[in-house]
């Protein structure tokens, strides 16, 4: 399930695609059968811009947006006893996740290499810098001149996981 998740992951994130299918337009289940065999039924969630477990988990159970909630209900039903999970970086996004949900699964013999992307969510400066306890950054960001120098400003709200919030600003010269 993992594999499935991550290969879609870094297929859709790469090309900037958003939603079930791939950039070859395979399917769903199709990665699923790439990877193993499956019995009962399989789900699958997808979030992006998240940028830690908690804010994948909180907007999938939210699922605003969407009327009849299917990743909510998805997460919560209890006939699923196996998840594999991706999450990489997306050109558009920052990020995507993916949560594959099974009744019963199991892996090919043989299984395809699928490795995350070295560094490139972590050299994000919206994310560089993580607060410690925090659970949700919101980021405003600004270029402007001061003086003879171009600079950056990252103004981060950060939500913490007591329910206090922390604003901190950070300033990166890039010209």
């Amino acid at each position: 399930l993992i594999a499935a998740a991550q290969a879609h992951v870094n297929d859709t994130g790469k090309n900037s695609l958003i939603g079930h299918n791939g950039s070859d337009d395979s399917t769903f289940l199709q990665r699923l059968d790439n990877v193993g065999h499956w019995k009962g039924s399989v789900a699958e969630a997808l979030d992006y811009g998240s940028v830690s477990a908690f804010e994948i988990v909180a907007n999938l159970l939210i699922d605003d947006g969407q009327p009849t909630r299917p990743h909510r209900g998805a997460l919560l039903n209890k006939n699923y006893k196996q998840v594999g999970y991706g999450f990489g970086p997306h050109e558009e996004y920052k990020t995507t996740a993916n949560v594959i949900l099974a009744t019963d699964f199991q892996d090919n013999d043989e299984l395809p290499s699928v490795s995350v992307p070295d560094g490139v969510i972590t050299e994000s400066f919206e994310a560089k810098n993580w607060l410690e306890g925090a659970v949700r950054l919101t980021c405003e960001v600004t270029t402007e001149a001061e003086g003879s120098k171009i600079v950056r400003r990252y103004v981060k709200h950060w939500e913490l996981s007591d329910g206090s919030t922390k604003t901190t600003t950070e300033v990166y010269e890039i010209g």
